[in-house]
């Protein structure tokens, strides 16, 4: 068995909407975002594939509208296990960009990110590195050193490097930046900002650096609940994470009763047959292994 933690893709996926005259086809990705930010993966990728078909017919493949929902479904698509589809579309929605807009264009950065992420979804790292450091590069030139957009995309990029490659000084280095790049902006309050300093927290316990991984995670779980969001599954992330640390840190007691009610929150809220409860139940087995409680 393997011990699971927790690190998180920051919010901003580019799932955009442009204009044109016929707006059916941007209601169903409207609707397809909504439920991909609820985290229903399923109805994101029915709904955005009927947008999908819409725009075909309405626009032509040859249009912004039919490229950009192409790239939505191809997200939709790696977080539903369709590895093999979603790469396919994201090449041609790639392809698509360029021959719309060119080698460089607002749109292409978004794209070559996403593709990133999906890659990264999928297993592929070095791949990933690539596309997330493109679209890093890409992203700074259109929006700024000092916007959000660019902030996310080092804090995406050290994910990869972190828990794909394990280039965990390059991760620290990135998402030092993202930090810094959002406190400029003053989003300590974004959801963001929250995800950054668990990544960090979780770089640092990669690294051994147990203390200081600790005060970022205590960090992190207080700016959410702060801003409300200590309710929904995402919060059991602190949970996961606390129990790994401390039995790091040979913590047993605390590790067991973060693992328990990590366990116990992943059971009400998504089911003892998600794949969420099943990790919690892998982690809190290994703890029970490592202190010989077979």
């Amino acid at each position: 068995m393997r011990i699971v933690r927790a690190v998180c893709i920051f919010t901003c996926l580019y799932l955009f909407v442009f204009p044109c005259f016929s707006q059916e086809h941007l209601t169903l990705q409207k609707e397809a975002e909504a439920s991909f930010y609820k985290d229903d993966y399923d109805n994101a990728l029915l709904v955005g594939e009927s947008a999908l078909n819409m725009a075909e017919l309405s626009v032509g493949k040859a249009h912004f509208d039919y490229a950009d929902i192409l790239c939505d479904v191809a997200v939709y698509n790696a977080y539903t296990q369709n590895f093999e589809k979603a790469i396919a579309q994201m090449e041609e929605a790639i392809e698509l960009f360029k021959k719309i807009g060119g080698d460089q264009s607002k749109e292409l950065s978004e794209a070559e990110s996403n593709y990133g992420t999906v890659l990264y979804i999928a297993g592929d790292y070095i791949k990933a590195e690539q596309h997330l450091i493109k679209g890093t590069e890409m992203t700074k030139a259109f929006h700024g050193a000092v916007s959000k957009d660019y902030a996310i995309s080092p804090g995406n990029l050290a994910l990869v490097q972190e828990t794909g490659m394990r280039k965990y000084a390059d991760a620290e280095k990135n998402l030092l930046l993202s930090k810094s790049i959002l406190d400029k902006l003053n989003l300590q309050d974004s959801v963001d900002y929250a995800v950054m300093l668990n990544n960090l927290g979780s770089v640092y316990q990669s690294m051994g650096d147990y203390l200081k991984a600790e005060q970022f995670y205590k960090d992190a779980a207080k700016a959410d609940r702060k801003n409300g969001r200590d309710k929904g599954l995402a919060y059991t992330t602190y949970y996961q994470n606390f129990g790994t640390l401390y039995m790091n840190m040979g913590r047993y007691d605390d590790a067991k009763a973060m693992m328990q009610k990590d366990l116990q929150e992943k059971k009400r809220l998504a089911g003892e047959e998600s794949s969420e409860y099943a990790a919690a139940l892998n982690n809190l087995a290994e703890l029970y292994s490592n202190l010989g409680n077979y």
